[in-house]
């Protein structure tokens, strides 16, 4: 079995003297050449010995230059000692981090249980790092029920170094069905009825009436005749049923709203120049990697990047932090571009509020105070007015 050669450089008394004892020992010779009174030649590793032994006996003057094959080994093993070390290092750090939780997975696409749950983890001192055995799953996925709103299960499994938390969200209940709960339509505003749509319901204030917030205007509850049998015959005697009333009122009515623009606003004025810091993070500590500390008021957003050997994360890794300074703008406005300011409040309530509605009126007062301006504003308004309200039967 050829396990690879040794090549030497051989100055020699006699060359010929030499090859005739190499014959003679049986040595196999390879590249043979020779060049300014030196010998190169190769031999096979297992007669290295014998060679040597020869050149020894000859007087001649030997140098191993290189090696091939099998026999290299030894040498590659001396000159890579420190990788060979790194790796069995690696491999006994990723051996060891078996029995530590690396990340922890939440199988769910809610944002709010997500990060419950991992706040009730916390809370139970199982967060990147935790020794795994040591973590009591049953009491584990007993307190997540508990302690996480919409969730009715919760499994806990480890594969590899995660921890994968499978819950089981609550079906949202439906709504308690009103259909047949008896109802008034009572009135929403001050004002004067104009129009009814009634499809049920006993009609107590007619067109034309003046009304208050809050009086009843189609009532759920109408009296009615009803025969019972009695010892003496038959006797009609007063009842009531109760219904759901349905409809719409609609009408005239006054609405009073007030806008306000102080003279001077504060906001938020965030720097466009950014900066970064960078942290170490081994299992649940963070060391930073920089020297002093910034002053001033910041918004911050991070990036965490764990590091990985051979496809697994480790609980280290780096993160890195981009901070934005800010600080708090004043705006001075005048009487004139509060009031403005003030008149674009009312427009946007108008939009947002009374777009199905009929303004047919407003009256505004302005008072400019010491520091704001103030917008009163009554609204004449044709719309509806009506709105429903349920009632519990009393026995």
């Amino acid at each position: 079995m050829n396990i690879g050669r040794i090549y030497y450089t051989v100055i020699s008394p006699s060359e010929q003297r030499l090859f005739a004892l190499i014959k003679e020992e049986g040595i196999e010779a390879y590249d043979i050449t020779s060049k300014n009174g030196r010998l190169y030649i190769g031999i096979k590793f297992f007669q290295k010995a014998s060679f040597e032994r020869i050149c020894k006996n000859c007087g001649c003057q030997i140098e191993q230059i290189t090696k091939t094959g099998v026999c290299r080994f030894p040498e590659i093993i001396k000159n890579r000692i420190g990788l060979i070390i790194g790796t069995a290092v690696c491999a006994a750090v990723i051996l060891a981090l078996k029995n530590y939780t690396v990340s922890i997975e939440v199988l769910t696409d809610n944002d709010k249980i997500r990060s419950d749950v991992l706040n009730v983890l916390s809370d139970n001192g199982i967060t990147s790092g935790t020794y795994i055995p040591s973590i009591n799953l049953v009491q584990t996925e007993r307190a997540l029920k508990q302690d996480v709103e919409g969730i009715s299960w919760a499994g806990i499994s480890v594969t590899d170094s995660t921890l994968i938390v499978d819950v089981i969200e609550e079906l949202p209940q439906s709504e308690k069905s009103t259909e047949r709960m008896p109802s008034d339509l009572i009135a929403a505003h001050d004002g004067v009825i104009e129009d009814i749509e009634l499809y049920n319901g006993l009609l107590v204030k007619p067109l034309g009436s003046g009304v208050l917030r809050g009086d009843v205007i189609v009532s759920g509850s109408i009296p009615v005749k009803k025969t019972e049998l009695k010892e003496d015959g038959p006797v009609t005697v007063d009842s009531t049923k109760y219904v759901r009333s349905i409809g719409k009122v609609y009408g005239t009515y006054t609405d009073i709203q007030t806008f306000e623009q102080p003279y001077a606003d504060t906001e938020l004025a965030v720097s466009p120049k950014s900066f970064t810091r960078k942290y170490l993070n081994i299992f649940s500590s963070q060391i930073p990697l920089f020297i002093g500390s910034d002053k001033g008021m910041y918004i911050s957003s991070e990036e965490y990047r764990p590091l990985t050997i051979l496809g697994e994360q480790t609980p280290i890794g780096m993160t890195e932090t981009k901070y934005q300074s800010y600080s708090f703008k004043t705006t001075l406005y005048t009487k004139k571009q509060a009031k403005k300011l003030a008149a674009q409040k009312r427009d946007d309530y108008e939009k947002n509020f009374l777009s199905e509605c009929s303004i047919k009126g407003r009256h505004t007062d302005v008072e400019y105070k010491k520091d704001r301006v103030v917008l009163t504003v009554k609204y004449t308004i044709y719309g509806e007015m009506s709105e429903e309200s349920y009632f519990f039967i009393k026995k």
